[in-house]
Formats: C-alpha cells, structure tokens, sequence
C-alpha cells in the first residue's frame, strides 16, 4: 500500500478579547506568514522531498501545507505588523478554537506552535473534504490568535 500523505492547515485570527480561544465574531486575520518545520526545527519538506514554502493567510485567515509525509511538524508564524500573538490554550475540548502558538521573540509577534504528529495513529486527524483541493488521506489543523498591539500595551 502506497505511504499515506498528509496536509496541515491551519488558520490565523484576531482575537478581540484576548482570551486565546475563537469567539464567533472574532474574524479571520490576513497577512500572517506561515512557515512549516520538522520537529527538530527543520524546513518541512513534501513528499516528493521539494522544500515546503511559506504561506500567507489570506482574507479567510487560512493556508495549508499539503502532500506531506508523515513526522511531526511545528508552525512558526510572523504576524502582520500591529499585532501581537494572544496566550495559548491547551485546554480539554479547545483544539478547534484555541490558539497553538508561544511567542519565541521579545516583540510577541513571531510564534512556534506545539508538535503536530501525522501519522496513521495520530489522534484528530480528520479526512479531507472534496472542496478542500488537498492532494492528502488525513489533515490536521491548527489555529494560531492575535491580539491588536495597541490594545494589548493599553491593557
């Protein structure tokens, strides 16, 4: 049987209250760079062993890293100016609507999330949906929130 493949896509957003979790009318952020490594902080690499290059979320806050191989995979994220990563969550039952990242910069404004194991054990892989467009047999997904800076130093 052929190896499975595997996307990663994972989803910016502003985070108004600064509570680290997605309320319902906090809205995608655009303009975050995405950049996919290994665990041990390598550049990702496809499949076919081509270099993984980095993402900018668009206008419904979204990129995805596709036709992966399985490993473990962090998302480092360089958010737009004015912004500044909100806390992480890692609470029971908050995986869709919590955001994944520490800040790794004094400035708050560049993030590394946890570990994203893929592979065929791995717990909360979901299956590509047909308008997803995604060349991968299990997808995982991660969120990263940001804050305005400005409310953030006011606060």
């Amino acid at each position: 049987a052929a190896p499975l493949r595997f996307a990663l896509v994972t989803t910016a957003w502003r985070d108004d209250d600064a509570d680290g979790l997605r309320g319902p009318a906090e809205p995608a952020l655009a303009g975050v760079v995405a950049h996919l490594e290994t665990g041990d902080a390598q550049p990702a690499r496809h499949a076919d062993g081509t270099r993984v290059d980095p993402r900018t979320t668009g206008g419904d806050g979204t990129v995805a890293f596709d036709d992966l191989p399985d490993g473990v995979y962090r998302v480092r994220y360089e958010l737009p100016a004015g912004h500044r990563l909100t806390v992480a969550v890692a609470a029971a039952g908050t995986v869709a609507v919590d955001s994944d990242a520490d800040a790794v910069d004094a400035t708050g404004t560049v993030g590394l999330s946890g570990p994203v194991p893929l592979d065929a054990d791995a717990e909360g892989l979901t299956l590509p949906q047909p308008s997803d467009g995604l060349a991968a047999d299990r997808v995982a997904h991660a969120s990263v929130g940001a804050t305005v800076a400005s409310e953030v130093l006011a606060g």
